[in-house]
Order: C-alpha cells, then sequence, then structure tokens
C-alpha cells in the first residue's frame, strides 16, 4: 500500500480531498447544517499532513508546515498578496457601474469574526495546494501546465459545495466560478515561486477571498456584469505574468 501511495501521491492526494469534500458536503446537506462542511474545506492540509507523515515522517512535516512558512520575501510580494485582487475588484466594479451606467458602489469589509473565518479557509487549503500538490506537479510539468492542472481540480473541488449552495459565490453558473479559480491559481503560482512561501499563498487566499464583499458578487448587485469583468481582468493579470515571468517556471531566474 505505502509503495502504491508513494508511486502515485498526486492521484492519491486528489482523490482523497475530493471523498473529504464530498463527504462533508453530502452530510452538510443531508443535515441541514452548513458548519459540517467545514472539515471538507480543511481537507486539503489534513489529506497532506497524512500523506507526508506516512511516506516521509516528521521531516516532511517540517518541511510542508515549517520551511514553507517563510515571512522573510519583499514587500512587494507583500503588496501582491495583500492588495492585487482588491485592486483588481475595485477597478471591475468601477468598469462594470460605466458599463450598467450605475453609480460605483463598495461594500463594507467584513467583520472581525469573518476575517478569522477566511483566514482558516486558507490555512486548511494551501498547504495542500500550494505546500504539498504545487511542488510535486512541478516536478513533472512546467509551472504553467501545474497551474492549469491545478486550477481545473481545484475548481470541480468547489463542485460539492456549489451544488448545496455552500462556499462558492451564488447566482452564476459553475463555468463562471471556474473561469476566475483557473488564472487565480496562475497568479498564486506566480507568487508562491518567487517567495518559496506557503504564507505568501495564504495571505493572497484570503486577500482574495475578503475582497468580494466590496459588491463583487452576483448574489451581491443582481447581476453578472461586474464579475464576468472582474473574470476577465484577472486573466490579463494572469496572462501579463506569464509573458514577462516565462511560462516554464513564472518566477525571475
Amino acid at each position: 500500500m505505502l509503495r502504491f501511495i508513494r508511486t502515485n501521491q498526486l492521484l492519491v492526494f486528489f482523490a482523497l480531498t475530493f471523498v473529504v469534500i464530498g463527504t462533508a458536503a453530502f452530510l452538510g446537506h443531508r443535515t441541514q447544517n452548513e458548519m459540517l462542511v467545514l472539515p471538507g474545506v480543511l481537507g486539503p492540509t489534513i489529506v497532506a499532513a497524512l500523506l507526508v507523515a506516512c511516506l516521509e515522517g516528521t521531516a516532511g512535516l517540517k518541511s510542508l508546515f515549517v520551511d514553507q512558512m517563510r515571512f522573510g520575501f519583499s514587500p512587494f510580494w507583500y503588496l501582491i498578496t495583500l492588495l492585487m485582487i482588491p485592486a483588481v475588484v475595485v477597478v471591475a466594479i468601477t468598469l462594470g457601474s460605466i458599463l450598467l451606467n450605475q453609480e460605483v458602489v463598495l461594500g463594507q469589509p467584513s467583520v472581525f469574526p469573518q476575517i478569522i473565518f477566511v483566514i482558516i479557509i486558507s490555512l486548511g487549503e494551501e498547504f495542500g495546494w500550494r505546500g504539498y500538490a504545487l511542488p510535486r506537479l512541478q516536478q513533472r510539468y512546467s509551472a504553467l501546465d501545474s497551474s492549469l492542472i491545478l486550477g481545473l481540480l481545484w475548481s470541480f473541488w468547489h463542485f460539492p459545495g456549489y451544488l448545496i449552495g455552500t462556499g462558492v459565490p451564488l447566482d452564476m453558473p459553475f463555468y463562471l466560478f471556474m473561469l476566475w479559480v483557473i488564472p487565480a491559481t496562475i497568479l498564486m503560482t506566480w507568487v508562491y515561486n518567487n517567495t518559496s512561501s506557503v504564507f505568501a499563498a495564504i495571505l493572497f487566499h484570503s486577500s482574495a477571498n475578503m475582497s468580494f464583499g466590496l459588491r463583487l458578487l452576483p448574489e451581491q448587485t443582481g447581476e453578472r456584469t461586474t464579475f464576468a469583468v472582474f473574470v476577465a481582468l484577472v486573466w490579463l493579470c494572469a496572462i501579463v505574468v506569464t509573458v514577462v515571468y516565462g511560462p516554464r517556471h513564472l518566477r525571475k531566474r
């Protein structure tokens, strides 16, 4: 069994994360208790920790949870992780308001308990997606190809939550949500490869989720144009980053 897991680590990781989120979503739907979905959201980090513990022991756990929690990257990357997606959101809301011929209205920032919840979600995902899966994908594929694979799988990982109305934006077709997740994954690979830090990915993920509170989502606005503009702008950012930094590594040499 361990030989199979060692040989097929990524396959096992993705299969188990889908089982965990699917089971959590099913139980949450059956019991009408959305809190039961939370263990599924934490699934990527939990599954990564279990696999690393089985295959690499304490040294692997240290590499996953300690060595990759780097804080000493440059201020430029702190600005990128904290402000890039919020800035894109503000531009999208402005352009959406122009297209719809309506007043620009920004929402209020999320309250403190919601900030804590967003950070917990990011911790539950990022040690799995960026800390575990991404480095192993990049051992086989280019940074861009790894991002596209991870982005596609990460998108579908949200589908059980989408089916029960939990964990993803409502009032939009799922393909539109996927079109946001995939370029966001490219940008997060870019951030991770230039900082070698899961902490940077956690900041980026948390900042992105928090910025959705600025009246961007269709469930807040009653229209999809603004979110579609946002998705187009994120794709533009991902394309520029890929051209400037190169699809092979998505980082400066």
